[in-house]
């Protein structure tokens, strides 16, 4: 078993969400964990809150909280049999989700490893191994593929795998797998 943290994401009203890795399981290249999300006070670092996520929730990479107060997970790793964005309440329950197993077509994801908030509580996805960006609606569903780099094994750009949309200047911020950051401007 293990308890590590691999993303966090900090809330406007000074909290922090961290979300950590348990009980894995299997070997380096077919491994499954199961996660669980906590919440803290920032002033202090009083944990406030877990949430342990559904065991159908396999290899989760990022977490965010909506404005709602449910969270959103990506999981999904290229030998995963799903792939999706789930919203969880506070009980970890999964209210929606967008995803299945992986693909590039509509109602697919393939990787999504990293999500941000955008204008209205619209949801950006860095799907990762489609290199694309989707821009998803607040019940998860798709709007438009956002960004694309469709000769990414080709070029080396592409694989999203970090997201940051800055909201008062409507900038978003890219990060590759390469290592390199892409700005966009984007009107939501």
């Amino acid at each position: 078993n293990i308890n590590k943290i691999i993303a966090l994401s900090v809330l406007s009203d000074s909290r922090l969400v961290a979300l950590c890795l348990t009980d894995k399981q299997g070997s380096e290249g077919s491994y499954t964990n199961h996660g669980i999300l906590e919440v803290y006070r920032l002033s202090d670092g009083l944990r406030l809150s877990i949430i342990r996520l559904p065991h159908d929730i396999l290899n989760p990479h990022h977490a965010v909280q909506t404005a709602s107060g449910t969270f959103l997970v990506c999981h999904g790793r290229p030998w995963s049999a799903v792939h999706r964005i789930c919203e969880v309440n506070s009980e970890g329950v999964i209210v929606t989700s967008y995803g299945q197993q992986p693909g590039s077509g509509p109602g697919h994801l393939n990787t999504p490893y990293h999500m941000t908030l955008g204008a209205e509580g619209r949801v950006l996805v860095a799907d990762g191994l489609n290199n694309r960006v989707l821009l998803l609606d607040t019940k998860l569903n798709i709007q438009r593929v956002l960004l694309s780099w469709p000769d990414a094994r080709h070029t080396g750009v592409g694989l999203p795998v970090r997201l940051h949309y800055d909201r008062q200047t409507m900038t978003l911020y890219v990060g590759l797998y390469t290592g390199h950051v892409h700005i966009y401007a984007v009107c939501l």
